[in-house]
């Protein structure tokens, strides 16, 4: 085997090694990733669960001012927290006037949102998904690099050798 076959292998095999511990670093990242997506999907499921235990879900004894200031927080129409308060009707589910909204948990939903007051776990999602998708392309891009370069000589070789066997046929002259 002459020296430029030998370099391409040898290209062709680090592109390969490249390529596959890049594939093992994305699954890696992709795993810690969703693991990260239940912890924060159980933390929310968690906290809301305990804060319906803890607080007292009755609208009667709310004055005007912080019924308002509830409806305002949750997006309300303070209107018809009064008619549900006065009679005692379920127009909103008082469950949901307490808890708190549910937290977002996917990284890019998280990412086009920003970084601002998020959770621990959150930010620790954040900046998963970040890995995930900032470190995804870069082992396929330098194996290509990697192959191309091991390929090279080869193929330069082979287009003098294709070149002095067109040189050879024009001028009537036996190969070389």
């Amino acid at each position: 085997m002459n020296k430029p076959s030998k370099i391409f292998l040898a290209g062709l095999i680090v592109a390969g090694i490249v390529w596959t511990a890049g594939t093992v670093d994305s699954k890696k990242l992709e795993r810690m990733e969703a693991n990260l997506q239940a912890v924060c999907i159980s933390q929310t499921a968690k906290g809301r669960a305990n804060l319906a235990k803890q607080q007292d879900r009755s609208l009667v004894g709310l004055s005007d001012e912080a019924l308002i200031a509830l409806a305002n927080q949750r997006g309300l129409n303070p209107h018809d927290l009064f008619q549900q308060r006065d009679a005692q009707v379920d127009v909103v589910p008082v469950e949901d006037l307490y808890l708190p909204p549910e937290l977002v948990c996917d990284g890019a939903e998280l990412q086009s949102a920003g970084p601002a007051y998020l959770a621990s776990y959150q930010s620790e999602l954040l900046a998963a998904h970040e890995a995930t998708t900032s470190s995804k392309p870069w082992p396929n891009l330098i194996a290509l690099v990697l192959l191309a370069i091991g390929a090279t000589p080869w193929l330069w070789y082979f287009l003098l050798r294709r070149i002095a066997e067109l040189r050879s046929a024009i001028s009537g002259k036996p190969p070389i």
